[in-house]
């Protein structure tokens, strides 16, 4: 059993070590496609601010 044991951790530990290349690609790719996102959403954001600006001051200069 403790034979077992042993091979079982030992084998746990080398399967952890040969997923790690794929785990780091996904975290690294996870970390890309969520700052892309961020900054679609920030560019899709600062483009809402600035339409709604000028509509805002083409109504106002309507005015006069």
């Amino acid at each position: 059993k403790a034979k077992s044991a042993v091979v079982n951790v030992v084998d746990s530990i080398i399967g952890w070590f040969k997923e790690l290349p794929s785990n780091i690609y996904n975290i690294g790719k996870d970390i890309i496609t969520g700052l892309w996102d961020g900054i679609n959403s920030m560019i899709s954001w600062v483009w809402d601010k600035i339409t709604g600006f000028s509509a805002e001051l083409w109504m106002v200069l309507r005015m006069y």
